[in-house]
């Protein structure tokens, strides 16, 4: 009962507050909190749950805080204490539990009242403190509730005296050996995981981080020393020991890959970020405000048909172009449009090199003395259109649902529309809607499941045949380190083609399956490589071959 009523406090009892002017007050009791349940740099969450009031008198200081009459210094400071105290409630709400990650949107998607506003923890730290105050020193005082994260203050930062606590706890971070180890014998310095994540607040490169160390280190570390990170430690950073649990899944400034691809389209991943500074590839994440990804996914299929003596004998080939771009309204709602390039390149007389439709040359249909096709090839921006993505259940964050609506763009795309011209098919000439399921779940700190489920119609609103395909894709994904990931893929879609035939027609179906390796590598937190083979189990019904090869590039910003 206790509980409940603390959980209903918490969550409705601080709107019933008008707005209170910052003052001495809030700075008093955060002070009086951080002293009473830190210890040795670990709370004690257990002592605070016991004993919620506490807490919940200094969070309506901080739900209603009127900042409008407060200098720079002052918003500063309610600031850092303002995400302190956010990640302890956070943490108290669930307690027990053995690391923030375990709790499903603790960054990300759980929202908190700062001065009235409410902000997720990343969009607190990014948006907000990282955003108006640019002092790498904020790192050292901003604690998210892991082990590895710098330790907590015994004390609120008080405005009168925050460049000295801020130079204090500099001092006191950069000569742990926890967080940078200097290794004279082999010319390395192992630095803690915050150096690498946010390396573009401590200078962006070797240089300039080594050289702020040096402003606080006890000994200066040479500039030819190599920097390498440890591994970061999500662990509670709880006074009382709490029995771990493992890891339900993660939450990642930049993660996933969806990569199924079919005889017509492939599609690239969406790289999904969130608030801890993890950087594991998360599909069903989505981006927090004011985040952004451009994504350039080339796929090149590939099929070689054979003859009536069983030999390959005709080919097509479609390479398609995605440039794809993602932006974040709210960590539960993206938005953003695709459009796709095309280069079609068949022949019915021999098989083609996949390279040929890289060659990106248009030319005329050939036709036999009955008629039948020959060879043709084709290029040109053949589709666009707006997507959204959104989270549909809050405490879920790990599933989301994507839709994109597909414009054709050009003449006769599907072609002969005209007799014996010169136009052959390169996309369909309707509307195309893709509908894709996400699921992202975790398992242990190495390894993760991908799961898509995809509903989509193409070609609607023509005279021509509606394709129909349900496909359904599972990618397990490994680790080795932040910035490096194998995964392997499998997909199957059964697709029905006159969907909705008239009379004296019928509808026809074509079931693929594919299955292939990628591996993707993050370049600086900004831009992510990506590529993928993948091979058709079931391609035709003459015992032809398939493949697909995959490249892509995704520019993360803010």
């Amino acid at each position: 009962m206790r509980y409940t009523l603390f959980l209903l406090l918490i969550f409705v009892g601080t709107d019933l507050i008008g707005q209170i002017p910052l003052g001495d007050a809030f700075f008093k009791k955060a002070d009086r909190f951080f002293q009473t349940y830190v210890e040795d740099h670990r709370v004690d969450y257990a002592k605070i749950q016991e004993n919620s009031s506490d807490l919940l008198d200094v969070l309506n200081l901080v739900d209603n805080a009127d900042l409008s009459g407060a200098d720079e210094t002052t918003q500063m400071a309610f600031y850092i204490n303002a995400y302190n105290l956010a990640v302890i409630k956070s943490i108290v709400l669930h307690y027990p539990v053995g690391s923030p990650q375990q709790i499903e949107g603790f960054f990300d998607v759980t929202e908190h009242k700062i001065a009235g506003e409410y902000l997720t923890l990343n969009e607190l730290e990014n948006d907000v403190i990282r955003k108006k105050y640019p002092d790498a020193r904020i790192h050292f005082a901003l604690v998210c509730a892991a082990t590895s994260c710098p330790p907590i203050i015994g004390g609120a930062y008080q405005a009168s005296r925050l460049e000295n606590q801020l130079k204090a706890r500099s001092i006191a971070v950069v000569n742990n050996p926890e967080f940078v180890d200097v290794r004279p014998e082999s010319k390395e310095v192992y630095l803690s995981k915050i150096f690498d994540w946010y390396a573009e607040d401590f200078g962006g490169n070797k240089k300039k981080v080594i050289q702020f160390l040096n402003q606080y280190l006890n000994e200066e570390i040479p500039e030819n020393y190599a920097l390498r990170y440890n591994e970061y430690d999500w662990s509670l950073n709880a006074s009382s020991p709490v029995k771990r649990k493992a890891s339900k899944g993660f939450k990642t400034q930049t993660q996933g890959t969806d990569t199924a691809t079919n005889n017509n389209n492939g599609q690239g991943s969406s790289l999904s970020p969130s608030g801890n500074p993890d950087f594991r590839y998360v599909v069903s994440a989505l981006y927090s405000k004011g985040q952004y990804e451009v994504n350039l996914f080339n796929n090149l299929f590939h099929e070689k048909g054979k003859n009536e003596m069983g030999d390959f004998a005709r080919s097509s080939t479609f390479f398609t172009t995605f440039l794809q771009f993602l932006y974040g309204i709210n960590p539960r709602l993206n938005v953003g449009f695709d459009v796709r390039f095309r280069s079609v390149n068949a022949n019915n007389l021999a098989v083609n090199s996949p390279f040929d439709a890289l060659k990106f040359e248009s030319t005329h249909a050939k036709f036999d003395d009955n008629d039948n096709l020959q060879s043709y090839s084709r290029v040109g921006i053949s589709a666009a259109g707006p997507k959204i993505k959104y989270t549909p259940f809050k405490r879920f964050g790990n599933i989301s649902v994507q839709h994109t609506l597909y414009f054709p763009l050009g003449d006769d795309l599907t072609g002969g529309a005209v007799e014996q011209d010169d136009k052959e098919y390169i996309d369909w000439d309707g509307i195309q809607l893709w509908t894709q399921l996400f699921y992202d779940q975790a398992l242990g700190d190495k390894f993760s499941i991908f799961v898509e489920a995809d509903l989509n119609f193409e070609n609607v609103g023509k005279d021509y045949p509606i394709q129909f395909s349900t496909p359904i894709s599972i990618i397990p994904s490994y680790f080795p380190n932040d910035e490096l990931t194998f995964y392997a893929l499998i997909s199957s879609a059964p697709q029905w083609f006159n969907l909705f035939p008239q009379e004296g027609a019928s509808r026809s179906y074509n079931p693929w399956s594919q299955y292939g390796i990628g591996a993707k590598y993050l370049f600086g937190r900004k831009i992510q490589l990506e590529f993928l083979v993948t091979e058709f189990i079931n391609s035709g019904s003459d015992g032809g071959r398939a493949a697909t090869y995959n490249l892509g590039i995704r520019f993360l910003g803010r």
